[in-house]
């Protein structure tokens, strides 16, 4: 799965009190793509916001009764804008109850 694959949960696995819904984002971050890319995730972030405010997550997993964080998987380095940008939607998030986080591993692809 992919960051441009809509409405679908790239990952999602239990790590400690919280249940990770996990985004592999695999695209080039640079001048040309920076608008173009971060409009991609933030509709994948949509999505998954959706899945756990609509009570999907619930129902999937009834029995979990962890805090939802969603966990952005980037391969590529990306420009101090968006490491601004990402924190903040973590403070908003937050305030409903879901953690964001992100890690850079350049081996996802």
């Amino acid at each position: 799965m992919s960051v441009l694959d809509r409405n679908v949960i790239d990952h999602i696995y239990i790590e400690e009190d919280q249940i990770v819904l996990g985004i592999s984002d695999d695209l080039p971050w640079n001048e040309d793509t920076l608008a173009a890319h971060w409009e991609i995730l933030q509709d994948k972030l949509k999505d998954y916001v959706g899945y756990i405010y609509s009570g999907q997550l619930k129902e999937t997993y009834p029995d979990l009764d962890k805090t939802p964080c969603i966990k952005i998987f980037f391969s590529e380095k990306f420009q101090i804008v968006v490491d601004k940008y990402l924190n903040k939607m973590k403070l908003y998030y937050k305030e409903y109850g879901y953690n964001l986080t992100w890690t850079f591993d350049p081996q996802v692809k």
